[in-house]
């Protein structure tokens, strides 16, 4: 197992083993640098600001296990690449699964797809209308708003999160940590770092006696894997990019047949799947799409093969307050602006900027750079 869960007393930990393999382009410094922000990143997310959540009256804390490679039987296994791309994992936890990551991504990004190696689902979809994104599990506008909805602005791990990962493994907390919860509540409260004493060591069953992985479904047909898109389930977005992918001799044509759909999650499959597999001619159709999310996405697709003549949509899409197609849900202007900084070689803007003087910024350096 990949994602593993023990228990020393009132104590549990949840832990991720993780080997990610640098397809990026980044030197191994940069690259190792990389990973351990992403690290720290998810730890911080998934534990919250008291370093641990809680799971009845017993306490639980996240530790990511970092390696560097490929191949590590006993480490979920993420491929890096260079962005703007869509990352993804190939299955949800807590089985060792596969996935791509952009070496783009932020911390919230990376929390977001650890908390799928947790073994958690993602709670948005492209159901709206025109395939707009929609948050299925939305909070008060005045707390943090899920991790496994959105990646941007306030966001947290939510209890519902701990305890359906914990559920899931069968986890128990003994009946007698309740009487040391008041203490484990005032140390929050006072954030000490004291150790409260163990009255009781126990381990838990090994994860493989505690939790169980369902078979993965055979894939569908490509053809019936892009009717499937059209559910807008981000699940279904991503097995078509994989399936279309691996479609061999039919790949390009039915990307080619994907960005002509009426439906716009179908063109972006086509988009992506052409990217990946390098039909270039096929991507720049995408600029001339209707909706702005779909010529921003084939805008970054060119901008990494550094064709500047995209800049115009790169900036337009600067503006909008969408949310980009993909996943994990990203803001569109984001992802402008990580194909721009891609382009350029450095971010022009500040984290200060308005939307207006960010957009501003980039044109002046789009009018320098012509």
């Amino acid at each position: 197992m990949c994602t593993t869960l023990t228990r020393r007393g009132c104590a549990f930990t949840a832990t991720l083993d993780v080997q990610y393999q640098n397809n990026s382009g980044l030197t191994a410094g940069a690259f190792t640098a990389l990973v351990n922000g992403w690290d720290a990143a998810t730890e911080g997310m998934w534990n919250g600001p008291a370093g641990h959540q809680h799971y009845g009256c017993c306490t639980v804390e996240f530790a990511v296990i970092t390696r560097i490679g490929a191949g590590r039987a006993a480490s979920h296994q993420i491929n890096v690449v260079a962005g703007p791309q869509t990352s993804f994992v190939s299955a949800l936890g807590p089985g060792c699964t596969t996935g791509r990551w952009d070496a783009q991504d932020t911390g919230n990004v990376a929390a977001h797809e650890s908390g799928h190696l947790l073994g958690l689902p993602d709670e948005y979809d492209y159901n709206g209308p025109g395939g707009a994104y929609r948050n299925l599990n939305p909070q008060p506008a005045d707390q943090p708003q899920s991790i496994m909805a959105q990646t941007w602005g306030n966001v947290a791990a939510l209890q519902s999160h701990i305890d359906a990962l914990m559920q899931g493994l069968n986890a128990s907390c003994p009946w007698w940590c309740c009487i040391l919860w008041p203490v484990h509540r005032l140390l929050d409260v006072l954030r000490l770092a004291v150790a409260v004493p163990l009255l009781v060591t126990a381990d838990l069953p090994s994860p493989e006696e505690v939790s169980t992985v369902p078979a993965k479904p055979a894939d569908p047909s490509p053809r019936d894997a892009l009717e499937q898109v059209r559910d807008g389930r981000p699940s279904s977005l991503m097995d078509a990019v994989r399936v279309l992918t691996d479609a061999g001799k039919e790949s390009n044509e039915l990307a080619q047949v994907a960005t002509g759909d009426e439906s716009p999650l179908v063109r972006w499959v086509g988009l992506v799947v052409a990217d990946t597999l390098g039909d270039v001619d096929t991507v720049e159709t995408g600029l001339e799409d209707d909706d702005l999310r779909l010529r921003v996405t084939a805008a970054a697709a060119l901008a990494r093969r550094g064709q500047r003549q995209v800049v115009p949509v790169l900036i337009e899409g600067l503006g909008s307050n969408q949310v980009a197609i993909g996943h994990p849900p990203e803001l569109l202007a984001s992802f402008a602006e990580q194909a721009l900084i891609t382009l350029s070689g450095e971010s022009i803007s500040t984290t200060d900027d308005s939307p207006e003087a960010r957009t501003a910024r980039w044109q002046r350096w789009a009018d320098t750079a012509e």
